[in-house]
């Protein structure tokens, strides 16, 4: 549960207020009478022309995007979607008279300035340094502690996570030991057939062009993603390669750490993704590993270059242990060769360190210019840091999480289906 509160606490700084220029799918707003119009009716409830207007202001302001009328325009049927789903779960909660207390919004916020590395207080000093209209933020941080707190109401209770089960995702991250994973964050525009002006093609180009410029990924996530990751900013943890969908599996492998892919087509909707990192499954991070290595090194008094490099590639032939490289070269190569003890890859100079990680023990590299020398390094021991198997109460948290996530999904989903919505801003 407190997972999925926390989720829901961090969407919620992403407000602002201005009445600037905000266009309707169709038609430029640009007078009183147009920002009292209804744009949408939820069951009982309706959102504004103005409380749209807010609302884009938020999604702008908070995401560090580049304001422009195409931008407006793109992605209001995204904010539009999210302002009814918001209606919906407070209608909802409020059916139930699950309602958050005043001490629970202040203890979001509070949560909510911690989880950004800021001061207490520092929350009600954004707001007003970008003129933001406070109500409306308190509004959305409202809908979601109070959806939070009905799916976890409902369901907690009957979520039970079996031995069983813990003993299963044991077996199953062992035998994954070694494969490579990676830590994923989603945008995930579905083809909406509520909203019928489905521009999903068009807004993912756009936050691409916008995130590889600077714009917020966790933020644009929470506003506009319909994937389960949305509420943690589109974090969808460690993933092995072997379980994301073939599509995102080939993107995600051949990606740098920290860039931005292209929009990725499905037959559900459009993928935007950023790889946080890369690893494999239970194993330390090779850069971490300690080494013990010995080397050779020959200058121009051991003959010219492609004497030297004869040299050394007889030795990598001949020597399988530091101890015979070392014996098969003595009194043949430069004082400064020999044993250099055990040292950690990230002590090392980064051209040496490539070399090391991707040797194998008892392998003399190939030569390496080195000023006006030749150097061959061999690796004589290798200690790496295996991670161990999670304890099984994070296992079964886990594990609890995500059935909550899911049946808070479907329940969304049924009350979506059972709700009477008029959107009529076209």
């Amino acid at each position: 549960m407190r997972k999925l509160l926390i989720g829901f606490w961090c969407c919620c700084l992403s407000v602002a207020f201005s009445l600037h220029g905000t266009p309707s799918y169709g038609e430029n707003l640009d007078n009183e009478k147009d920002i009292l119009k209804i744009a949408a009716v939820i069951n009982d409830d309706v959102i504004s022309i103005y409380d749209l207007m807010v609302r884009m202001e938020i999604v702008i302001a908070t995401s560090n995007l580049n304001d422009s009328p195409q931008l407006r325009q793109q992605l209001l049927p995204q904010v539009m979607r999210a302002m009814i789903d918001e209606k919906i779960q407070l209608q909802e909660s409020e059916r139930l008279a699950i309602i958050p207390t005043s001490q629970q919004i202040d203890d979001a916020i509070k949560s909510l300035e911690a989880r950004n590395n800021n001061a207490p207080g520092s929350f009600d000093k954004f707001v007003e340094q970008r003129k933001l209209n406070r109500e409306s933020i308190v509004n959305q941080i409202r809908a979601g502690l109070a959806w939070a707190l009905v799916v976890s109401r409902r369901f907690s209770s009957s979520i039970i996570v079996g031995e069983n089960e813990i003993d299963e995702s044991i077996l199953n991250l062992e035998t994954a030991r070694g494969e490579p994973e990676y830590l994923i964050n989603e945008i995930f525009l579905p083809y909406d057939k509520l909203l019928k002006n489905n521009n999903a093609k068009d807004v993912a180009n756009n936050l691409v062009q916008q995130l590889r410029k600077g714009a917020n990924f966790n933020a644009i996530a929470r506003q506009f993603s319909q994937s389960a990751s949305a509420a943690l900013g589109g974090d969808i943890g460690w993933v092995l390669e072997k379980q994301l969908p073939l599509d995102l599996s080939k993107i995600a492998k051949s990606m740098d750490i920290g860039k931005i892919s292209n929009p990725i087509h499905t037959h559900q909707g459009i993928y935007i993704i950023s790889v946080k990192s890369k690893r494999r499954v239970l194993t330390a991070d090779p850069t971490k590993a300690s080494v013990t290595l010995a080397q050779v090194v020959l200058d121009e008094r051991f003959g010219d270059q492609v004497n030297q490099i004869t040299f050394l590639r007889q030795l990598r032939e001949k020597a399988d242990n530091c101890q015979k490289l070392l014996s098969l070269s003595e009194g043949k190569v430069s004082n400064l060769s020999g044993n250099l003890g055990k040292i950690s890859l990230l002590d090392l100079p980064i051209n040496i360190r490539n070399v090391v990680s991707n040797l194998n023990v008892g392998v003399l590299s190939e030569p390496m210019p080195d000023d006006s020398a030749l150097r061959a390094i061999m690796v004589c021991a290798r200690e790496n840091t295996e991670i161990p198997t999670p304890d099984r109460k994070k296992i079964r948290l886990n594990i609890a999480n995500k059935r909550l996530e899911l049946m808070g999904r479907r329940y969304m989903r049924d009350l979506r289906k059972k709700s009477f919505i008029d959107i009529r801003l076209r």
